[in-house]
């Protein structure tokens, strides 16, 4: 992700909300700058739940907002024949600031295992993409 240092906060916002139910002790966060001023995000958390069960939750693009409170809105713009384009629009606050975001995904779907999204719109990223993978956990 290409952004300002208000989109490192709100990445660690998400991760720390999104792993609000995970197992304590286990969970990864690892952010890093590069040279171009480009943050990569890079977490891992793990949940007692089937692989079914977390596919279904993550692919719910039209509902998220029932159980993100972040995600102000989401809606399914266009269904492709691996994927589908999905606006989405979330906030993130720390203190008194508050900031939304908005995003068109192209998301495409290796069914049961994996997501990949990549905001074509670029109007609060000049980069903005990355994945979703559910592994089952020994």
């Amino acid at each position: 992700m290409r952004a300002s240092r208000s989109l490192l906060l709100w990445a660690v916002t998400m991760f720390a909300a999104s792993s609000a139910h995970a197992q304590p002790g286990q969970d990864e966060l690892s952010v890093v700058a590069d040279a171009r001023g480009t943050y990569h995000v890079d977490s891992r958390f793990f949940v007692e739940t089937s692989s079914a069960a977390a596919w279904e939750v993550l692919t719910d693009y039209d509902r998220i907002e029932t159980f993100v409170p972040s995600v102000k809105r989401s809606e399914i713009t266009e269904r492709l024949e691996r994927g589908l384009l999905l606006e989405q629009a979330w906030s993130a606050k720390v203190l008194f600031i508050s900031r939304t975001f908005h995003v068109l995904l192209a998301i495409q779907e290796d069914p049961g295992t994996e997501i990949r999204f990549r905001d074509l719109s670029h109007r609060n990223f000049e980069l903005y993409e990355g994945s979703w993978r559910i592994e089952p956990a020994p």
